[in-house]
C-alpha cells in the first residue's frame, strides 16, 4: 500500500506571510516565464550564477518546510534558462497556485 504524502507547509501562518513576501520581492521577480505541469509548475529563469545561487538557497529552504514537494533543476542545451520545476502529489498545484502565478503576471489583473 502506498503512503499519502501531506500536503502542507510546517511554517506557521505569520512566517508563511513573511516567506512570501520574500518570494515576490526576491526569487519570483527573476522569472522570465510559468509553464504548468498536471501536478506542479515549471519557472523558467536566465541562466545567470545569482539566478542559480537564489534557486539553490530556495530550494534548501523549502526542503525544510515543504516535504511533499519534488525540485527538477534543469538547463535545456541550447538554451540560456534554467528551469525550476515544482510538483508533488495531488493538491500541490492548488497550493502553489496562489504564490507562483499571481507574481509571474506582468500585466492585467493580477487576482486570478
Amino acid at each position: 500500500m502506498e503512503e499519502e504524502t501531506t500536503i502542507a507547509c510546517t511554517l506557521s501562518a505569520a512566517r508563511q506571510a513573511t516567506r512570501r513576501d520574500e518570494l515576490s520581492s526576491g526569487l519570483l521577480t527573476r522569472v522570465e516565464a510559468v509553464e504548468e505541469l498536471e501536478s506542479g509548475y515549471v519557472l523558467v529563469f536566465p541562466d545567470l550564477p545569482e539566478v542559480e545561487t537564489i534557486i539553490g538557497d530556495f530550494i534548501a529552504f523549502e526542503q525544510g518546510c515543504c516535504s511533499f514537494l519534488d525540485f527538477v533543476v534543469t538547463r535545456p542545451a541550447g538554451s540560456r534558462t534554467i528551469e525550476l520545476a515544482l510538483t508533488g502529489p495531488a493538491g500541490t498545484k492548488e497550493l502553489l497556485s496562489g504564490w507562483i502565478a499571481a507574481p509571474a503576471q506582468t500585466d492585467g489583473d493580477a487576482s486570478a
